[in-house]
């Protein structure tokens, strides 16, 4: 449909998918139809989009600022939070919340819509290193639970309690990432990885991933698409490995 696409597309509910390109958003329709640039001016990313897709959300910047920036389906900007760091974000199923990352060091939480109350789930400090950066977020069906990740453990937070409980720890060996879950909460779809070092050399690993389904609490694992061939991946570094 497109060339130069990045990062993560998002298929829209009415039949647009809004992706980057390099730095600038774009969208075009499913059946390859109206391809349209969205921003172009400055680098923009981390774009997600309502359940209703009708607006978006993503950060701007142009090397010495950030700003978060909230349009429309066409690009019509409604909203805007300056100097404002804004990543990896999930709306809630509801509408109603957005996780993100904070400006504060390496915190993450969550907006309301008006995007003027945000509320710290997980609280970073100056001396972290980039391993305590949450680097991956998914809301539950119930819009009440956000699994997130950090130096290679899941956590489960609450926003009404706002109680935070450990979901699992990575195994080095094998271990799932990227979960989806499922919007009536039935289960979550896991990427898993199956690695293991080659002549001792911590930097030289083979590895296998397969895409597998899981209950709510991570167990009862069931192949969904079994592991491809077998690849070595040289030199692999991982800041979340330290």
């Amino acid at each position: 449909m497109a060339d130069g696409a990045s990062f993560n597309p998002v298929w829209c509910t009415n039949d647009w998918i809004v992706f980057n390109r390099g730095g600038h958003i774009w969208k075009i329709q499913s059946n390859g139809d109206n391809l349209a640039p969205l921003f172009t001016d400055y680098a923009c990313y981390d774009v997600v989009v309502n359940p209703s897709s009708t607006k978006m959300i993503f950060y701007m910047h142009n090397g010495t600022w950030y700003s978060t920036i909230v349009s429309d389906i066409n690009g019509l900007v409604l909203d805007s939070i300056p100097n404002s760091y804004f990543g990896e974000a999930a709306w809630s199923p509801d509408g109603q919340y957005i996780a993100s990352t904070g400006s504060q060091y390496h915190s993450y939480g969550f907006y309301d819509t008006t995007l003027t109350n945000y509320t710290i789930i997980h609280e970073g400090y100056p001396n972290d290193p980039p391993s305590e950066s949450v680097y991956d977020a998914e809301w539950y069906g119930d819009s009440e639970n956000i699994l997130w990740y950090k130096n290679r453990e899941y956590f489960i937070t609450n926003i009404t309690t706002k109680q935070t409980t450990l979901f699992s720890s990575l195994c080095y060996n094998k271990f799932n990432l990227w979960p989806s879950v499922a919007s009536d909460n039935s289960g979550i779809l896991w990427e898993r990885n199956n690695e293991a070092n080659i002549d001792g050399n911590q930097y030289k690993v083979s590895s296998k991933t397969s895409i597998e389904l899981t209950d709510m609490d991570g167990n009862n694992e069931f192949v969904v698409l079994p592991a491809a061939e077998e690849v070595n991946d040289w030199l692999r570094f991982c800041s979340c490995w330290n």
